[in-house]
């Protein structure tokens, strides 16, 4: 597998991003230098010591896979193009719930992006649609939902603190939103 040095760069900055602490205030933080010029080649090795095959029947058959995550001996599985929920599912890869498609209270229709609070053992949901971050636990039991107004989500993390780190795109007026779309 072949990387491009802009996916080097990526790499390097999300493992500076996670090892970030608290440190004492005389500490800095270390400075990693990247030549994206550079036409080095890394290979990612790795091994597969396990495959947990994941229940599939009509109620969560999986259409596209577009972010996983695991916390606390589950597996969480967003599919916003096809299924257009997220799913979990046991150690076991056995189904335990999915988000349901509608308007109602914990109910969503276009779910982007999804984050796991893990000190708080939240997950939180981003529908696009109803532009809004909706709280679950962690077996997709609704808590609550918080409106956001002219964002969208492209994607999301928890950093430390109870701060969401969102990837998105800001439109300050209804006319900046059509001149993007268009």
């Amino acid at each position: 597998m072949k990387f491009s040095s802009l996916s080097i760069a990526i790499i390097i900055i999300l493992f500076s991003l996670s090892s970030c602490g608290n440190k004492n205030a005389n500490s800095y933080p270390e400075i990693i230098k990247v030549n994206v010029n550079d036409n080095e080649r890394f290979v990612l090795k790795f091994e597969i010591k396990n495959v947990i095959p994941l229940e599939t029947n009509d109620s969560c058959l999986i259409g596209d896979i577009t972010k996983l995550d695991c916390f606390n001996n589950k597996f969480y599985i967003l599919d916003k193009h096809q299924k257009k929920s997220l799913m979990v599912f046991d150690k076991n890869g056995h189904f335990i719930k999915q988000t349901q498609f509608g308007k109602g209270p914990g109910e969503v229709i276009a779910p982007a992006a999804f984050t796991i609070n893990k000190q708080d053992s939240v997950v939180i949901l981003y529908d696009g649609l109803l532009s809004a971050n909706l709280s679950f636990d962690l077996d997709l039991n609704y808590l609550n939902i918080q409106r956001r107004q002219n964002l969208i989500i492209k994607d999301m993390g928890i950093i430390n603190d109870h701060k969401l780190l969102v990837y998105h795109h800001l439109f300050n007026s209804e006319k900046k939103r059509k001149e993007y779309i268009n």
